[in-house]
């Protein structure tokens, strides 16, 4: 039936175009013989025939103006059909690409769940190639991942028949293959948190640029963990364990360690610019070269903190009870008034440390 409508269709077309041609052939003759009657009077026949035949050029003329306009009109109306149709199949291949995106997310999140470290390790990574792709996934991913974190590695799950005391490997190697080769091992991180670690460490986002959110590592146990170099800028690691924690040349701007345990952190040349380090605990802690201009020290326990070449500049709520139990002050720079203060209480904070123990320091960071 359709085939049948068709054809019947493209009857009426082509004859429709007949007639049409016909038309047009006899306004060509014939207007111009009508034209030229009405200048009869006074003329030759062969001045007639050449008045029609000028006025049989100017209608040939104006049917091909025609015949343009209307093929640049066709030529138009193709170019927008064709953009229509360019701009649904992009719309029905986005539509495609998040059905596909979506599918591969629920499937990530779920080998998230599975009891096979494998399979955790490739949702991870499925997530973090996920986060890659797509401008809408990108936060969720990174929610999912530090929600991860928090419920496999919080403090209230790790702690328990745990000791939380910290100690710094030993640079007796022997020492330390013999004797504490088990406490080494028990402060090693799972793989599937190392993992996640390391896909936050890869990110080219980070909070204010790019990110609107800040990460959220409240509250985990992260002995040891590896953050060199990383952008946190904003984190909240508020009431975490993170003792020998490694964040050297890390951008910590703004993040939060209220209420943290950070026994023998390592900050060397971290920005810590406007941090927050409220009742934390840096005893033992390595802040060589450090930035912590503005950070907010209220409560902060500096027991053996090394502060060389740090800059406490602007630091708030640090007074000189906090800063004489400090390891070394030398080299950092202070306000005015508590430098004075600190000099003229505890000049020995200012003293040069000798090479050997600055050579053990190094062994350490």
């Amino acid at each position: 039936m359709k085939k049948k409508y068709k054809v019947i269709h493209l009857v009426i077309k082509v004859a429709l175009l007949i007639i049409g041609f016909i038309i047009i052939g006899l306004i060509w003759w014939f207007l111009p013989i009508l034209a030229v009657y009405q200048f009869s009077f006074g003329i030759t026949i062969s001045e007639m025939a050449t008045l029609e035949n000028q006025y049989r050029v100017t209608l040939t003329q104006a049917f091909g103006g025609i015949a343009i306009l209307y093929g640049v009109y066709l030529s138009w109306k193709r170019i927008n059909i064709a953009e229509d149709n360019l701009k649904a199949t992009q719309k029905s291949l986005e539509i495609a690409k998040q059905e596909q995106i979506t599918e591969r997310f629920t499937r990530a999140v779920d080998q998230l769940g599975r009891t096979e470290l494998e399979i955790r390790l490739g949702g991870i990574y499925a997530l973090e190639k996920i986060a890659s792709e797509s401008e809408e996934y990108y936060s969720p991913v990174l929610e999912i991942l530090t929600a991860y974190i928090r419920k496999n590695s919080g403090v209230n799950l790790q702690i328990k028949g745990k000791s939380l005391t910290y100690e710094p490997e030993s640079i007796d190697f022997q020492a330390n293959e013999n004797a504490n080769s088990e406490k080494i091992n028990e402060r090693k991180l799972p793989l599937d948190i190392q993992a996640i670690l390391t896909v936050i460490g890869r990110r080219q986002k980070y909070f204010s640029n790019g990110e609107s959110n800040r990460l959220n590592l409240q509250d985990v146990y992260l002995m040891g963990a590896n953050f060199k170099g990383f952008h946190l800028e904003g984190a909240c690691f508020r009431g975490s364990y993170l003792h020998g924690a490694i964040f050297i040349d890390a951008h910590l701007e703004g993040a939060n360690f209220a209420a943290s345990h950070l026994e023998w952190a390592k900050f060397r040349r971290a920005h810590l610019e406007d941090a927050t380090f409220t009742v934390a605990s840096l005893k033992h802690a390595y802040f060589r070269q450090a930035h912590l201009e503005r950070s907010e020290c209220f409560g902060a326990k500096l027991e053996s903190a090394d502060f060389t070449d740090a800059n406490l500049y602007g630091a708030r709520n640090l007074d000189i009870d906090m800063l004489s139990k400090v390891k070394t002050l030398h080299g950092a720079r202070l306000n005015e008034t508590l430098r004075s203060l600190l000099k003229e209480k505890y000049p020995n904070l200012f003293d040069h440390r000798p090479d050997t123990e600055m050579m053990l320091e190094r062994l350490k960071v």
